[in-house]
């Protein structure tokens, strides 16, 4: 999440697999395990806000109503 500079330990769906989200590119998200925990708490909510290639941006809302927007690295080229 924006402002971590943690390593990635979890791939994560911001539209929860649970509730449907696919796991796709466009619904994927790399997190700390720290911040994938976090955001599973009640009253957290995540969203892939901008989906566009290039551009995949992710909307998390803390239970006080904080919204925080954070936009991927450009994605890998897919294995030859």
């Amino acid at each position: 999440m924006q402002g971590c500079e943690r390593p990635i330990d979890d791939i994560d769906h911001p539209e929860r697999h649970a509730n449907g989200g696919e796991s796709t590119r466009a619904n994927g998200q790399g997190v700390c395990e720290g911040h994938n925990l976090t955001k599973e708490a009640p009253g957290w909510r995540t969203r892939v806000s901008d989906p566009r290639p290039g551009r995949h941006e992710v909307e998390t809302v803390t239970p006080t109503g904080d919204v925080h927007r954070s936009q991927a690295p450009p994605a890998l080229p897919p294995p030859a």
